[in-house]
């Protein structure tokens, strides 16, 4: 029993977590409106531009809570009970990935082309909730945006029979604290990462969720284009062949 308290408080603090990581655009929607009327005309010609933007990602980003929303509140679906494993083909995380990439930084996911042509009987599957495959994913793209990096890249790939997951971002934090980050986020101590919280959304939910579900997580520092110093978060997804009934 207090096992399962346990895992309904960790998924609710996971979703709290989405939410909040959505409602980021609607709450610049917002502060903008407040200030408008202060601002110079010269800079409200400036903010316009950012402003018609945040409201295309706030329209997006509402809907999906709308859509999540409806979603928990069916009891059959509610992720707050057993861990529940959909399997999820290949070409359906690299949608969910390229909508969160595109709404949220404004770029595409690169990908093989054996990702995104193979035929439905020919693609493999990985194990996973794909409510929590949303989370894990914004949860890191909101570390993305909040480091405030120059350039963003995310990629999918196969390894053998694994799919990986390779995000990887230029940074505003100093080098000292991207190793910290590096060096939390690989270690296998439960609460490492609550030691660096002030650089992160969600960390420890984010390791939570590849042990949860099996998933090989480790990051690392690069340099991207041969210029700037990166973060570099890759995972990597067990796959598995199709069912006859597996519709996702």
């Amino acid at each position: 029993e207090i096992k399962d308290r346990v895992r309904y408080v960790n998924q609710a603090v996971r979703v709290m977590h989405f939410i909040r990581n959505k409602m980021t655009p609607l709450a610049n929607v917002i502060a903008y409106h407040k200030m408008e009327d202060k601002m110079p005309v010269d800079v409200k010609y400036v903010m316009k531009k950012r402003f018609n933007k945040e409201v295309e990602r706030a329209d997006v980003d509402l809907k999906d809570i709308l859509r999540y929303a409806d979603y928990l509140l069916d009891e059959s679906n509610s992720p707050f009970g057993e861990l529940r494993v959909d399997e999820v083909a290949v070409s359906k995380v690299f949608i969910l990935l390229s909508e969160l990439a595109q709404s949220q930084l404004s770029i595409a996911v690169e990908a093989d082309d054996n990702i995104t042509s193979k035929k439905r009987e020919e693609e493999r599957v990985v194990h996973f909730n794909v409510i929590n495959c949303k989370i894990l994913f914004t949860d890191w793209i909101a570390n993305m945006r909040k480091n405030e990096g120059y350039e963003n890249k995310i990629c999918m790939f196969m390894e053998q029979e694994r799919l990986v997951v390779h995000f990887e971002n230029t940074y505003s934090m100093t080098d000292e604290e991207a190793q910290r980050l590096v060096r939390d986020i690989n270690s296998t101590g439960k609460d490492a990462v609550l030691e660096g919280k002030n650089y992160g959304h969600g960390l420890y939910y984010i390791k939570e969720l590849a042990r949860d579900y099996g998933i090989y997580l480790h990051a690392n520092t690069g340099i991207l284009n041969d210029r700037r110093q990166t973060i570099i978060l890759e995972l990597k997804f067990n796959t598995y062949e199709r069912k006859e009934n597996s519709n996702l």
